[in-house]
């Protein structure tokens, strides 16, 4: 099966949130939690393929004082007896990045008619009145007045987070650093998580020797076998490079002491 950058990867436990970023999957677990009102209420069995459960809240009893002076109980029932979750933290658990998300970040923003289109790639601002977790329909998600679908990026102003929407969830993995280069100076690249490090290196030229086979002009035209024992002629050039830790590269070559899976030199 074949995901697209940013695309959902399926998972058999519904409590595993997992999606595709860069060519790995990265897998966030959801934990349940009471919604706030909810606390006392009792969690019913949570259904197949659904992680969080919903509540059943018991009725609420209410005393009325009549005329004569009677007082009489009536049992009455919330108007939300049944309740969904709304409230939910995640934890990644795949590759070297942390993160936490929830659903939790309604303010009192939005225009419902700008939340119909619910395909739509790009992220939407709403000013108005205050938006439900239904307006803003299956999966998307309202992050500092825009609405943003499920699995398109969040944008931050720190380069080290990448954030994104996640059925209804914000997502936030942290990029990690590889640790500083003795010897070598720092320099910060603006819109970019991890610094580039320039190390000084020693240019100089290296004298190379080949053999030089040279045919006669009979043998060539005849193909005739060269004279026994004549030796090879030798030339010497000299070739550019760097010299790195006791070694010689040429320009253009790849230094693989320094280099890894996410960086060439």
């Amino acid at each position: 099966m074949v995901v697209k950058n940013g695309g959902d990867v399926p998972d058999s436990d519904p409590c595993k949130l997992c999606s595709c970023h860069n060519g790995e999957v990265n897998c966030a677990t959801q934990i349940c939690a009471p919604p706030a009102g909810y606390e006392n209420c009792t969690a019913l069995p949570v259904e197949e393929s659904i992680c969080c459960p919903k509540y059943s809240c018991k009725p609420k009893t209410d005393a009325i004082l009549f005329d004569d002076g009677e007082e009489t109980e009536f049992s009455t029932t919330t108007g939300a007896p049944i309740h969904t979750s709304s409230e939910s933290s995640l934890i990644t658990t795949t590759g070297n990045v942390i993160g936490t998300a929830s659903s939790d970040i309604l303010e009192e923003i939005g225009n419902p008619d700008a939340l119909k289109d619910e395909h739509k790639t790009s992220s939407e601002d709403v000013t108005g009145s205050q938006v439900s977790l239904d307006d803003l329909g299956p999966g998307a998600c309202l992050y500092d007045g825009k609405v943003y679908v499920s699995a398109q990026q969040i944008p931050r102003n720190n380069p080290c987070d990448f954030c994104f929407c996640f059925r209804g969830d914000i997502i936030c993995l942290q990029q990690s650093c590889p640790p500083p280069i003795p010897g070598c100076r720092e320099e910060i690249i603006d819109g970019f998580c991890c610094p580039r490090y320039e190390c000084p290196v020693t240019m100089g030229f290296k004298n190379v020797t080949e053999p030089v086979n040279k045919h006669s002009l009979v043998s060539w035209l005849f193909g005739g076998e060269e004279e026994n024992g004549s030796k090879p002629e030798t030339v010497t050039t000299q070739v550019r490079g760097c010299e790195i830790q006791g070694d010689f590269y040429e320009v253009g070559a790849i230094v693989k002491s320094a280099s890894g899976p996410c960086l060439q030199c």
